[in-house]
């Protein structure tokens, strides 16, 4: 088997593993959610949650297969275009809501970082970027799960 077919097979294999990932955890919050009753404001929050873990599984996937795509910064995705109008009327008193906006824009701007690199980067300050960017977009579901949990009965 050729050094080509052996690496285009394993990256079938990391993309088949990260599906599966990504698939558990959308059933983990399936569960977790769906005993829930839930008003607009969290639904919004839950939106912007899956949106985000969404964009972490979309640069990892186009990381690992080696095709960078552009991505949308934090002003222009829906969440930040929520942020920036009704959320910041609707939420900007609250601490937690306004802890968020920092994430954001770190989740944003690393994810497209990490596509502008690949080209000129070396893997190992990409690989530091994707791990950093993977912890950001931890923290910032974290956020978002506090603010899920606090608006879901409001």
């Amino acid at each position: 088997m050729s050094l080509e077919a052996i690496k285009a097979m394993k990256k079938s294999v990391d993309l088949n593993n990260m599906f599966s990932n990504v698939a558990s955890v959308i059933g983990v919050l399936g569960a977790k959610y769906s005993k829930y009753d839930y008003n607009v404001a969290s639904i919004v929050f839950i939106r912007d949650k899956l949106a985000h873990l969404s964009f972490l599984e979309q640069v990892v996937h186009n990381y690992k297969m080696g095709v960078p795509v552009d991505l949308l910064d934090h002003l222009h995705c829906d969440f930040g275009k929520f942020y920036y109008s009704d959320g910041i009327q609707f939420y900007g008193k609250d601490p937690d809501f306004i802890a968020v906006e920092e994430l954001h824009i770190k989740v944003h701007s690393l994810g497209i970082r990490l596509m502008e690199g690949m080209s000129i980067g070396t893997k190992d300050e990409n690989d530091s970027i994707l791990n950093e960017l993977q912890g950001i977009v931890g923290r910032l579901v974290g956020n978002l799960n506090i603010l899920i949990d606090r608006y879901e009965k409001s």
